[in-house]
């Protein structure tokens, strides 16, 4: 039957925001994900055999499971057909196999000043990996710097969009898994703000959590970081090698706002 929205509940939803910088309790982000090879999904290999060779490699990607402390992130709304979409890309064998839930709204703090939105009509969505799935990275799936440059410049992009002080460095101490398997893939490495105008405020931002008493970002991770093979090949020839950089918000572990 047609499904007859209330005047109220048609005016909370439309009051809420497109996007919405939070903190989320009881929920850990981490190098956690590790990608998927692909002669693990063109050929059916497990891990056992491809575990000593350096030919068929992946990153570790940022993933989020339960535990203690809090967890920077943004909400957003979704159309159910947006909802559908992000499921089949995150769920199940045909995606990568997280878990959703549902976050209540007690763990749940807005960011950036006032009351915020009333969240009483919504729910919100999170993809929990599996806990058999968590592995921090190795010199097979290393960190690399692309990647965290996604994640740090959102935060970065995020803290000064909502005026929020210390966000970026909230979103990186929060943050587990931190390795010296990490790779420096910028490029070009030495002049990484040809391509990417946030590069040095990244490294700022990493460079400042890694001296911060506590955090589980450290100057051992920081030395740990190497160059890839195509930017010391570059290096030696004395050429640069370029590329464009894509900035994405959603790199940031993300609780997605279902309409109820």
């Amino acid at each position: 039957h047609q499904f007859d929205m209330s005047t109220e509940l048609r005016r909370c939803l439309d009051s809420q925001p497109e996007m919405l910088p939070v903190r989320a309790k009881g929920i850990r982000r981490g190098w956690y994900a590790r990608g998927k090879l692909l002669s693990e999904q063109l050929f059916d290999a497990t891990p056992a055999d491809m575990a000593s060779q350096m030919l068929d490699l992946a990153p570790t990607y940022l993933g989020a499971t339960v535990g203690p402390g809090n967890c920077t992130g943004v909400i957003y709304k979704v159309s159910p057909e947006e909802l559908a979409s992000i499921d089949a890309r995150e769920l199940g064998t045909t995606g990568a196999e997280y878990i959703a839930e549902w976050l209540e709204h007690r763990n749940v703090q807005m960011l950036g000043g006032g009351d915020g939105p009333n969240l009483d009509c919504v729910r919100i969505r999170w993809y929990r990996i599996r806990d058999d799935a968590v592995q921090k990275p190795s010199q097979q799936f290393p960190l690399v710097q692309s990647y965290v440059d996604v994640f740090v410049g959102g935060a970065l992009e995020l803290e000064q969009r909502y005026n929020l002080s210390g966000f970026a460095q909230e979103s990186i101490l929060s943050t587990d898994g931190w390795s010296d398997h990490w790779i420096n893939d910028r490029s070009p490495a030495y002049r990484p703000f040809d391509t990417n105008s946030q590069a040095s405020q990244i490294t700022r931002a990493l460079l400042e959590a890694a001296r911060t008493p506590g955090s589980p970002l450290t100057m051992h991770h920081i030395r740990g970081i190497r160059l890839s093979m195509s930017e010391r090949a570059a290096a030696r020839r004395g050429t640069i090698i370029s590329v464009t950089h894509i900035l994405l918000f959603y790199a940031l572990t993300l609780c997605t706002a279902q309409r109820s």
